[in-house]
């Protein structure tokens, strides 16, 4: 029996992302990870990245620009916000990336 491959997108993907759920960057499904490896597997087309090394990338190059948070000394958010796409600043209280 295979598993079903689950490719989220728009809403869905943000909700995946802020559940902590790990989407391959080569197509876009909800990666696994085997208990006894330190691997990221993704099960539609087969790419693994070492768990440290994964970073989530959507394929499409963001900037943030001095002011975008409505300041010229705002703080430019960490990689991971990129794929949320939250209210950054104000979404640190709810984001799981954030939880000490």
């Amino acid at each position: 029996m295979s598993k079903e491959v689950i490719r989220p997108e728009g809403a869905d993907l943000i909700r995946y992302r802020n559940e902590g759920y790990v989407i391959c960057n080569q197509c876009g499904a909800i990666m696994d990870r085997p208990d006894t490896a330190d691997v990221y597997v993704c099960p539609g087309c087969g790419w693994q990245v070492d768990a440290m090394e994964y970073e989530y990338d959507d394929g499409q190059e963001k900037e943030w620009a001095p002011g975008a948070f409505g300041s010229s000394d705002a703080v430019i958010p960490p990689p991971g916000c990129l794929a949320c796409g939250g209210p950054y600043p104000d979404c640190m209280i709810s984001c799981n990336l954030f939880d000490d």
